[in-house]
């Protein structure tokens, strides 16, 4: 596995990212944190210094300067770890009393280094003066100091821990993320060799690969149905011409022969035209599947009034359904889909065509239309005929396709393929049922 394209994939980049930010945020918040910390144990250091100078003025207040030394020198020599430091200085700078080291400060607050005798120690100091005297009492810091580094030291092993693992579970999930691309590539270059029964692994994490894999190889499934119809298109072109071809080179020659012998050549060359007529009507159809699949959808479309269209196809087909012992009937109605009039126009005769072709004698032949409270119209053509298997129902639209192996009765098999390209064209799904007896076409056209 190539560890650059793991560390270059979405996940590990969005994960660093969020690493960044979190490390930007805890930053800022442990910048205030530690301000925040900081300056509640100043002040709280500065309230515990100012109650104990408020108790050693309340004795030079009651009991006068020589208590007042006194005291200071008892509680400069007290264990009390929370009272670092007290002093007692004349206002010449004499030290009277209290912890050695500590240094003679003019009035007010002051964070000095001094010499105790523990080492050296950082301690914020307060100098008042009283009466002739001046007070220099503080704590150290080293509580804050500790406290302070300790926080830093917090902060800092929970940031690195916690960008430490996101990182981890990034490249972790990343590298799971480059495996499954790795397994989708090669899926498809397999598909792409020609094996269209390759399809892309789907695990039961469910993530957004995998519901991508999913709906790829629902494209790669029809992909693989295409494939198939097209290479059984190409079967039935290859049948389909060449028997009229045949026929047709047979004819030629036999006129040739007639011609020889001093013969009427017209029979002959008769049924070469008859051959040549179907093979041109063939390529006619074929010509216009594919003009419809290539033109833009939308192009051309209108409101289509179904009544002028269902009167005219009657008209025309009537007599020929009278021909095979059929009836051809037909419902007015108001209907009006949004689409190309050409081609709804063709849509409907090849359905009524259709109908007559395989419906046989005696058949009873509906031609209708409505539209639902939603605006979408249904067309229907249904006749009382033999109808058609189920199993042929899922490839009637395929092209050369007809329901007799033998192939012989009549008709090219094209005119459901160019329905199917019609509907696809404007949207529309359709469906093939039962009408006991009989079939039942319906073509639902999506709300204008």
């Amino acid at each position: 596995m190539d560890r650059g394209n793991v560390l270059s994939g979405a996940a590990f980049r969005a994960v660093f990212l969020s690493a960044v930010l979190f490390l930007v945020v805890l930053i800022s918040v442990g910048a205030l944190a530690y301000t925040y910390v900081r300056g509640e144990m100043l002040a709280q250091t500065r309230a515990l210094i100012v109650e104990d100078e408020a108790l050693l003025i309340e004795v030079f207040r009651l009991e006068g300067p020589e208590a007042f030394a006194e005291m200071v020198a008892g509680l400069a020599a007290l264990p009390r770890p929370s009272y670092t430091a007290v002093a007692l200085y004349d206002m010449s700078g004499q030290r009277l009393a209290g912890t050695p080291g500590i240094p003679d400060l003019a009035a007010g607050w002051h964070r000095v280094e001094f010499a105790s005798p523990a080492g050296p120690k950082t301690a914020l100091f307060h100098a008042v003066p009283i009466g002739s005297l001046r007070l220099v009492s503080g704590q150290t810091l080293d509580v804050m100091q500790t406290a302070e580094t300790t926080l830093v030291r917090a902060l800092g092993t929970a940031g690195f821990v916690i960008v430490l693992a996101m990182l981890t579970i990034g490249y972790g999930v990343s590298a799971g993320s480059f495996r499954k691309l790795e397994a989708m590539e090669a899926t498809l270059d397999r598909v792409g060799a020609g094996e269209m029964a390759a399809r892309l692994p789907v695990s039961d994490q469910n993530d957004q690969i995998d519901r991508i894999a999913r709906r790829m190889n629902g494209h790669l499934a029809r992909l693989s149905d295409l494939v198939a119809r097209k290479d059984r298109s190409v079967s039935a072109i290859a049948h389909d011409l060449r028997t009229p071809l045949s026929r047709v080179t047979l004819g030629l020659d036999q006129a040739r022969r007639q011609v020889d012998r001093g013969a009427d050549p017209l029979p002959a060359l008769d049924a070469a035209l008859e051959d040549l007529t179907r093979l041109s009507s063939i390529i006619g159809t074929i010509l216009r599947i594919a003009r419809v699949e290539a033109a833009e959808p939308g192009l051309n479309f209108a409101a289509v009034p179904l009544g002028p269209i269902f009167q005219e196809i009657a008209e025309t087909y009537g007599p020929l359904a009278e021909d095979e012992g059929q009836q051809l009937d037909w419902q007015a109605t108001a209907a009006t889909p949004r689409g190309d009039p050409g081609m709804i126009a063709q849509l409907v005769a090849n359905l009524v065509q259709n109908a007559i072709t395989h419906a046989g004698p005696g058949a009873r032949i509906a031609l209708s239309a409505e539209t639902n409270p939603a605006g979408a119209v249904t067309l229907t053509v249904a006749d009382t005929g033999k109808g058609m298997p189920p199993d042929d129902r899922d490839r009637a639209f395929e092209a050369f396709f007809r329901g007799d192996q033998s192939r012989s009765t009549e008709g090219t098999g094209l005119g459901l393929a160019l329905v199917r390209a019609i509907a696809q064209h404007h949207g529309a799904e359709v469906t093939l049922e039962d009408n006991a007896p009989g079939l039942r076409v319906s073509v639902q056209f999506p709300h204008g």
